[in-house]
């Protein structure tokens, strides 16, 4: 194969997949668009409803070790269709459901086909492309996600249009079956003529990636710096600007959409700039930095819309280094591993950025008398500022070996290419 034909095919393989994950973050999304609909269908009330939505992340955190281990015996290409295949089932279920246990079952079945996206994305990216684009290809798999989680704000709504959200199920449903066709027909685990390194189910041994504290503390990163969307542009973004800009209409959502809208530009940005540097860690140093001093910034100076709607893209922007700790497993593990590795990143990530910190602040907040005014969200959310600042101490610690254009991240032994 020509190196141009082969460049193309590895760019359809990735986008492909990144189409999966874009996928995946309609899916986590769907009940929050849905949510007027599914509490007066299913009779549930707000408390009822976070349950329902969290109980995807729940199956989805647990399974990112499994993921990658599915990944690093099989190859993404098997797990990708199989996750489709669960992914059609588990909205055909949603769609049929009539209480809350049978809701809850389809979402909890949505986490566990979800799980493998975002680690298949980075095992191709790795095998496909050459070592110091791997930075810059994180940076665009964040990209396609975010615009995938917008998309989802129209798409639901639209199919949902003179019919029922069972109808927008339904359609999900064909569509996962149709993005099976699709993966199943264009991506391959690894270039022709190329070996992928894979473990054995035999002897596959996770000791070396659970007991080497390099990828907890890269999970931690990653969690401490994701913060920022999870925590703050996700849940907590829109009732303190609600409160810093009392009267203003519409424009707390606006402002928070920015923050995302910055985040889809960050992530491909900060990783171009590690693949220029052919470091990921002094990036993500300065993307921490200027996190910190900008989510403080926007807590304690209100200087009006305009300008605070212009910090907070920027907040969006400087907060793509969240991407980057992904791309430091590759000096800490061997190749084998890397599936494994990268599901304990994703793992802590999610498990700390979101499950931890979303009802931390919000207890903070339950401790004030009576409802919180702007000086209790200033003080609950200032721990957003220390965030980033840990997670670029623990970055300082990191000895990463420099990206040459020439590295292989795939090796000649294990399993031929299929």
């Amino acid at each position: 194969m020509s190196t141009p034909a082969r460049q193309w095919q590895a760019c359809l393989i990735y986008g492909v997949s990144s189409l999966f994950v874009g996928y995946q973050f309609i899916m986590q999304g769907a009940v929050g668009v849905m949510a007027q609909e599914l509490m007066q269908t299913l009779a549930l009330d707000h408390l009822q409803l976070g349950l329902l939505s969290c109980s995807f992340f729940y199956s989805y955190v647990l399974l990112q070790i499994p993921a990658g281990i599915a990944v690093d015996l099989y190859g993404p290409r098997r797990v990708l269709a199989f996750s489709l295949l669960l992914m059609g089932f588990s909205c055909l279920l949603f769609s049929q459901a009539e209480t809350l246990l049978e809701a809850t079952l389809a979402r909890i079945l949505a986490g566990t086909a979800c799980a493998p996206g975002i680690v298949c994305t980075l095992y191709l990216g790795r095998h496909w492309f050459a070592a110091r684009l791997f930075p810059l290809l994180l940076g665009i798999m964040e990209m396609v996600c975010m615009s995938g989680g917008a998309t989802g704000d129209y798409l639901i709504p639209w199919l949902m249009e003179g019919t029922s959200w069972r109808h927008a199920m339904l359609v999900f449903a064909g569509l996962s079956m149709l993005l099976l066709l699709i993966t199943w027909s264009v991506i391959r685990d690894a270039p022709a003529g190329v070996r992928r390194v894979t473990g054995r189910a035999g002897n596959l041994c996770l000791k070396p990636v659970l007991t080497n504290t390099a990828v907890w503390n890269a999970g931690i990163i990653c969690g401490l710096m994701y913060a920022i969307i999870s925590a703050f542009a996700a849940l907590w973004s829109i009732p303190f600007l609600q409160q810093a800009y009392p009267g203003s209409g519409h424009f707390p959502a606006f402002a928070a959409g920015l923050i995302f809208l910055g985040a889809a530009v960050g992530a491909p940005a900060c990783g171009a700039l590690a693949s220029q540097f052919g470091k990921s860690r002094p990036v993500i140093i300065g993307s921490a930095v200027i996190s910190a001093i900008l989510i403080i910034t926007v807590l304690f100076w209100q200087p009006g819309e305009s300008l605070t709607a212009g910090l907070l893209l920027l907040l969006g922007i400087a907060s793509g280094g969240y991407v980057l700790p992904f791309a430091l497993s590759r000096c800490i593990v061997d190749e084998a591993h890397q599936g494994v590795a990268n599901g304990v990143i994703n793992m802590v990530a999610n498990a700390l950025g979101t499950i931890a910190l979303q009802p931390l602040i919000g207890w903070h907040l339950g401790q004030t008398e009576g409802l919180p005014v702007l000086a209790d969200f200033q003080m609950s959310l200032v721990l957003l500022a220390f965030c980033p600042l840990a997670a670029m101490l623990l970055a300082l610690q990191f000895r990463e070996t420099d990206i040459t254009d020439d590295e292989p991240y795939a090796s000649s032994s294990g399993i031929s290419h299929t």
